[in-house]
């Protein structure tokens, strides 16, 4: 056998493709309009989605750190109170350890390991998509349920908020009570 029988043709780029790989290409296609959007189960879309995510998470908390060196700037600074201080100091922390540093990571991982791997897909696409949407609902809740927002009573709102609303909505779906 030659070399020349065994290596595939190769398609002169003005000629239409073959139908089986024009099939091959509109499969792998990535898909348009806002439905497109929702379904993606490309690792590289589905991983710069997290990235970009966790660093609007990380804005959120550079925010709240902001407000926290602001009341730190000067002593007998009455910006904002010690409770919400707390809460502040609190949420923030939340922030950018569960919303920020972990999902960059997992979100640089998404995408750096399958490119060196060598591989067209992960191995179960839409449990990734699903993780990224379960990180942007959680994150979401996160930051409106634990939000700090000034408040006379002791505790403050962002403590009472996720012990009377969050919690018990939370362990009940957790132990299959609802």
């Amino acid at each position: 056998m030659s070399a020349t029988t065994d290596s595939p043709e190769l398609v002169d780029p003005g000629q239409p493709l073959p139908e089986s790989r024009a099939a091959l290409e509109q499969t792998w296609q990535l898909a348009r309009g806002i439905v497109g959007w929702f379904t993606e189960v490309n690792y590289l879309v589905i991983s710069r989605r997290v990235i970009v995510t966790a660093f609007v998470f990380f804005l959120l908390g550079g925010i709240e750190a902001l407000l926290m060196r602001l009341q730190l700037a000067r002593p007998d600074n009455h910006l904002i109170g010690p409770d919400l201080y707390n809460q502040l100091f609190t949420t923030h922390g939340s922030t950018m350890m569960f919303l920020f540093a972990v999902p960059v990571t997992q979100g640089m991982g998404l995408y750096l390991v399958p490119l060196q791997v060598g591989t067209r897909s992960l191995a179960f696409p839409r449990l990734n998509a699903f993780a990224y949407y379960l990180f942007l609902i959680g994150g979401l809740c996160c930051t409106r349920g634990c939000s700090p927002t000034p408040d006379p009573t002791p505790g403050g709102s962002a403590t009472r908020r996720w012990l009377t609303r969050n919690f018990p909505r939370v362990s009940g779906w957790t132990c299959g009570l609802r």
